[in-house]
């Protein structure tokens, strides 16, 4: 049975963000693993992203035309905010849902993996969701409340597949020796038994609920002294890095802990992944800081910005380590870190039916795959 000969790959690959140069680099190497003779390529990447993902491929219009199937990666650019703007609501439209709609034109098969979605307010939008996932030739959504979202508004396809992120079965196979080697020169330089990581989006100036969430965690490094502080971000762009909320965010942290806490800032993508996963505690504000570290089997406490942060940590059984940004102003933030990494030196281990989901995204890959070349 022949491969396809030629296999396009889309997702969020616009910005050098963690999770998605992570979901980028998982499904191509899945894809390289079930068509190892297929020519693979991302059409609609942008040079900046490929860079930072370490990612060589060609791009533009010509090569998702010459493709034989499309592969969308796992993320979350499924799901909707009702505070977008016009202009935003029509680049969401340009950037996720049209490729999907060419490709179904073309006669193009694509299959969309491991994806999060919905809920979607906007009736126009719910409707081109519900388009492009109704024409895919297969569907794995990563949790249960985008595949229940799904079927309420009314996608019939029968080769929908509940599954979970593919950043849920990373282990240290994954990972390049030269990236650990580099993670624990690092950590060499936080001379603790034990450490955490602190990640968030937005400095105090921000709002009245970061200005709390920054206090409580100062507070939080002031009563333990004894833990390591390593300081993170996680999308930070190639210019002007140091005007960003994250860059904002990790300068008064450091500036407000003091010596003992060791800006890391964004290092390249598997080094970030080496240092959560050997990190012992991580605070985070988005998703995929939290799986990776999770996946490694330490304890993550989130302060989330966004639904998908609750829908994961349900998932893994542990509701009560989630707070939104939200519940910062009356919410005991030192209490919620204190409950949260009371068990620093015990594994958090993920349920293990929750990592065979995980696994199901490369059987349907290579099916899909298989079916294509038929």
């Amino acid at each position: 049975m022949h491969k396809p000969h030629d296999v396009a790959l889309h997702g969020f690959v616009y910005s050098a963000n963690f999770g998605d140069m992570l979901l980028s680099r998982m499904t191509l190497d899945i894809v390289r693993r079930q068509a190892p003779d297929a020519a693979l390529s991302l059409p609609f990447a942008s040079q900046p992203f490929l860079r930072s993902a370490g990612i060589a491929s060609a791009t533009g219009l010509t090569q998702f035309l010459r493709s034989d199937a499309l592969v969308y990666h796992g993320g979350g650019y499924f799901a909707f905010s009702s505070r977008f703007e016009p202009r935003s609501r029509a680049r969401l439209y340009k950037r996720f849902y049209a490729p999907g709609m060419a490709a179904a034109t073309l006669g193009k098969p694509y299959g969309i993996f491991a994806v999060g979605v919905g809920p979607i307010r906007s009736a126009l939008q719910r409707a081109a969701v519900r388009r492009v996932f109704q024409a895919a030739s297969i569907v794995t959504v990563r949790d249960e409340e985008g595949y229940d979202w799904l079927r309420r508004i009314g996608v019939g396809n029968s080769n929908i597949h509940l599954a979970a992120d593919l950043a849920i079965n990373l282990s240290w196979d994954d990972v390049p020796p030269d990236a650990v080697a580099e993670a624990d020169r690092i950590l060499a330089t936080v001379p603790s038994e034990r450490r955490i990581g602190l990640h968030l989006s937005a400095p105090s100036a921000t709002g009245v609920e970061y200005d709390a969430i920054m206090r409580g965690i100062v507070t939080y490094a002031a009563r333990h002294p004894d833990i390591g502080i390593v300081v993170l971000c996680d999308h930070l762009p190639e210019n002007a890095a140091d005007e960003t909320p994250q860059h904002l965010a990790a300068m008064e942290l450091v500036r407000r802990i003091g010596s003992r806490a060791r800006f890391v800032g964004q290092p390249p993508l598997w080094t970030l992944v080496a240092l959560l996963g050997k990190l012992d505690g991580l605070v985070t504000n988005k998703l995929h800081a939290g799986i990776v570290s999770s996946a490694f089997g330490k304890r993550v406490v989130s302060i989330a910005k966004n639904e998908k942060n609750f829908r994961f940590f349900r998932q893994i059984e542990a509701p009560t380590r989630c707070m939104s940004v939200a519940e910062a102003g009356s919410t005991d933030i030192p209490a919620f870190l204190e409950r949260g990494f009371e068990s620093l030196s015990v594994p958090t281990v993920l349920p293990p039916p929750l990592r065979a989901l995980a696994r199901t995204n490369e059987v349907l890959i290579g099916a899909f795959l298989n079916g294509v070349a038929r």
